[in-house]
Formats: C-alpha cells, sequence, structure tokens
C-alpha cells in the first residue's frame, strides 16, 4: 500500500475539485445531499455512499448508468490515502462504460487522516485484510441494491489497492476478473512490515485462476522492471499467456491524471484495454 506518494501528488486539486470539472466528457461535481448527476447527457449518476463491515461504517463512491436496469458491478481500490479525484474518476469512467463503479475508502476508520495510521499499520498484512474484509463487505452493499445482479464482480486496483485486488481475487470466488495497474510483484523489506510482512504477489499468484490484466511503466521508481518479467514468467504456462502491458518510458502513477507522472496517451490506451478485458470476462 503506497504509504507515500503513489503519483498523486494533486497538483491540480483546486482546479479539478471545482465544480463541474470534465474528466474525458464526465463532469463531476458535488451536491449537499452527496449525490450528482453527470455526463454529458446527464446520463449517470454518482453519490456518495456508505455500509457496514460488522460496526464499522465503510465509506465509498458509487457511479452507474442512470438508465434503471441490472449492472455488472466493478469494485474500484486505491493505493493512495482515501478515495481521491482520479479514483473517482475511475468509477465514473467505468459507469461511462455500462458498469456500476464502487470505490471503496481502506481508510474510513480513521476518517482518511493519515496521522491516525501508523507506518507500521499501514504495510502490514493485517491492513490487507483488513481491506478485503471491506471489499467484500463492498460487494455485499452492491448486492442488496435493486440496481445490480448477476453475481460476477470485477475490481480494478491501483498500486497497493492493484495488489489487493489479487488477494480478494485469491479470497473470494465472486470475482471474476482483474485490472491491476502498478501492483508490486514483490514488496521490499522498506514498503512492507518487518513484525507482520505481506506475502509477495509472486508467492501465490499462481493460484489465482481468474483472467487479471496488469500494466506496468518501465520507468516505475517503486517497481523493477526484472520483477515484471518474473511474474511474466510465474505465469506463462502452456495453457495460459498473462495479459500483462508494459508502458514504455511511464513512471509509476502514469494513469493517475491528477499527478505529476500522468500519461494521457497511456491512461486512454490502459482503458481501452481494461473496458475490453472487463466487457469479455464479466
Amino acid at each position: 500500500m503506497c504509504f507515500e506518494d503513489c503519483g498523486n501528488r494533486r497538483t491540480r486539486r483546486d482546479f479539478l475539485m471545482s465544480a463541474g470539472v470534465a474528466f474525458g466528457g464526465i463532469a463531476l461535481a458535488s451536491s449537499r445531499h452527496g449525490r450528482t448527476a453527470i455526463g454529458e447527457q446527464g446520463d449517470i449518476i454518482q453519490e456518495l455512499v456508505e455500509f457496514k463491515n460488522g460496526e464499522d461504517t465503510i465509506k465509498g463512491y458509487l457511479a452507474h448508468p442512470r438508465k434503471a436496469e441490472t449492472y455488472r458491478s466493478v469494485l474500484v481500490l486505491h493505493g493512495n490515502l482515501g478515495v481521491s479525484d482520479d479514483i473517482r474518476h475511475t468509477a465514473a469512467r467505468l459507469a461511462g462504460a455500462g458498469f456500476a463503479g464502487l470505490a471503496v475508502s481502506s481508510t474510513s476508520r480513521e476518517n482518511d487522516e493519515m496521522a491516525k495510521l501508523p507506518r507500521e499499520f499501514v504495510m502490514s498484512n493485517r491492513f490487507i485484510e483488513r481491506y478485503i474484509s471491506d471489499a467484500q463487505a463492498g460487494i455485499e452493499f452492491l448486492k442488496k441494491r435493486s440496481l445490480f445482479g448477476g453475481g460476477r464482480f470485477g475490481v480494478i486496483g491501483y498500486c497497493g489497492g492493484g495488489y489487493t485486488a489479487t488477494r480478494l481475487a485469491q479470497a473470494d470466488s465472486r470475482v471474476k476478473a482483474v485490472v491491476a495497474f502498478y501492483a508490486a510483484p514483490v514488496s521490499p523489506p522498506e514498503r512492507s512490515s518487518q513484525a507482520d510482512p505481506r506475502p509477495h504477489m509472486l508467492k501465490y499468484i499462481e493460484q489465482v485462476k481468474i483472467p487479471i490484466q496488469f500494466h506496468y511503466g518501465t520507468r516505475d521508481n517503486l517497481i523493477p522492471n526484472p520483477d515484471v518479467e518474473k511474474l511474466r514468467e510465474k505465469l506463462t504456462t502452456k495453457n495460459r499467456k498473462p495479459e500483462i502491458y508494459i508502458y514504455d518510458e511511464a513512471q509509476h502513477g502514469f494513469a493517475n491524471m491528477t499527478g505529476e507522472t500522468y500519461r494521457a496517451d497511456y491512461a486512454a490506451l490502459a482503458e481501452k484495454r481494461w473496458r475490453t478485458f472487463l466487457q469479455k470476462h464479466l
């Protein structure tokens, strides 16, 4: 999980937080009711939502087409603190593609305040397991909504959220497809708890049999290129060819339009790929 900067320095925050800012044809605007109608034709609904995981209240950001029917659902898991602008953007883009997109906060209990989160805990396996549990509560929340059905869920995750997405797929058979952006195949010691380390993705990824689409940049300062090649080798078998996309000269966070490392061309290409992937497998 990216406790430090994950490519989201939010250098355009004031611009992006203004009402009616357009994300590729989809406008995000706030309302005092926590719900926003967006889109060129007003055909997408967005709302701030809350749901329970046991006694805890989990925050989320839900986007779905306005048209009344059932939708295939995709969870969005983040790496940086809270459900930020770029994560909401992903949920909105999912709605634009005909899905229900639910972004789930990993830090609802701390009100998304970094000061309340010890670094050792954020880097621990316990934190990942808690986020997995919150994501599963998000699935239950979607199942209870009349618009969402089918029993097939997808996940898009970024950085630590990409890693968590693969762990969620390992833990929950309802997840049928995963898209993982810059998910580290190996967690270096300085980015993992010493007392409660997270398993390296290379150690368990072969057990995840559902389709997974990976996205990496060749200039990612957090993920060495050789680790990505090890992931490819680990997943390549006679009957399985992994879907791993490499973006030349792209840095960590290249799909995050609020960050300094954003690459609009690569972000658009990646979105085209994940749309096709999710349409096929969900």
